[in-house]
């Protein structure tokens, strides 16, 4: 039997998640809740698998943030409405199992829940063509995406890990959670970032780390 907690604010897709997965032979939810909530709910410390759906990448990034402190956290899927390609990047790296999109998602939730709790990755079809697709194409930069690289360049190490979180559309209390500094230093890191990227405000920077992700 496979147990699954759910982690949503939403309180009806929570209920449609569970009503999904419940109908599912082998899969029992175990405990669902709000993102700040379930981790701690008795049911989710026995989860194979928690299905996470939120708003924006950011806050599926801090609950995966999150998990890590626990002694056996669980394998996470994220469920996005929508999402680009920087954050499926940051979403894997920080240690995602699988990424769904929310408007296919009820297709591919049986074999995804049973792939991860298996130890394989799960994908949206359409993210893992774009994978692929990035993969297989030559590797030639627009002159913009060369340029937005060039600028991103300049960044010192912490100054990108910044930039990466301002991206990601993270306040700096948020930002000066995940890196352990203060607020103070956040703001610091953004006003130094804008002046070397020639940025006119902290979404200006944003977008100039969004096309130096991107593939020509």
């Amino acid at each position: 039997m496979i147990q699954v907690s759910i982690a949503s604010n939403q309180e009806f897709f929570r209920a449609s998640l569970a009503a999904i997965l419940g109908s599912q032979a082998g899969v029992n939810v175990a405990a669902q809740g709000r993102l700040n909530q379930v981790l701690s709910l008795p049911g989710a410390a026995r989860a194979d698998v928690t299905v996470v759906c939120s708003a924006t990448a950011g806050d599926s990034i801090e609950f995966i943030e999150r998990t890590k402190q626990l002694k056996e956290p669980p394998k996470i899927l994220v469920i996005a409405q929508k999402i680009r390609e920087n954050e499926v990047r940051n979403l894997l790296t920080l240690g995602a199992f699988g990424i769904l999109l929310q408007e296919t998602a009820v297709r591919h939730l049986p074999w995804a829940i049973d792939a991860i709790r298996n130890g394989s990755r799960a994908l949206s079809p359409k993210i893992a063509d774009h994978i692929i697709d990035e993969f297989s194409r030559p590797n030639i930069c627009s002159n913009n995406t060369r340029a937005a690289r060039e600028k991103v360049g300049q960044l010192s190490t912490r100054e990108r890990q910044v930039l990466e979180l301002i991206a990601e559309a993270l306040s700096n209390r948020t930002v000066a959670n995940h890196l352990g500094i203060s607020t103070e230093t956040v703001k610091g890191h953004v006003r130094s970032i804008c002046m070397k990227l020639d940025a006119e405000s902290r979404l200006h920077a944003a977008r100039i780390a969004w096309q130096a992700s991107a593939a020509a």
